[in-house]
């Protein structure tokens, strides 16, 4: 046991370190494998969704500019409405003017 036992032990040794050397090895290969796979798919994701992105944005920038344009719109037609609601009720008092005071005609202006 003594002539052989220590050289035995060093040749095992010698194998379990090689072992372990080329396990860590083929996980490093994996490892960078894997990590390239993904990487490049997130890339190519990314891109994909890039173009989509952008589509979706300039999208929506067109509509909150349609719904400014609306809005200015509104407003204005309310302007309008006002001024005409204002201009006949005064045609209304004017007739009623004409009329010596009368209120059938001015009252059915004003509906």
């Amino acid at each position: 046991m003594k002539k052989y036992g220590a050289n035995h032990w060093r040749v095992h040794n010698y194998t379990l370190e090689a072992a372990l050397q080329r396990t860590t090895a083929a996980r490093t290969h994996v490892t960078d494998t894997l990590s390239a796979s993904t990487n490049r798919t997130r890339r190519l994701l990314q891109q994909a969704s890039e173009s989509q992105l952008s589509s979706l944005e300039a999208r929506w920038a067109q509509l909150v500019s349609t719904q400014l344009q609306l809005g200015v719109a509104g407003l204005g037609a309310e302007h309008e409405v006002r001024e005409l609601r204002e201009e006949r009720e005064r045609l209304a008092r004017r007739l009623a003017e004409l009329e010596g005071g009368g209120t059938g005609a001015a009252a059915a202006m004003a509906v």
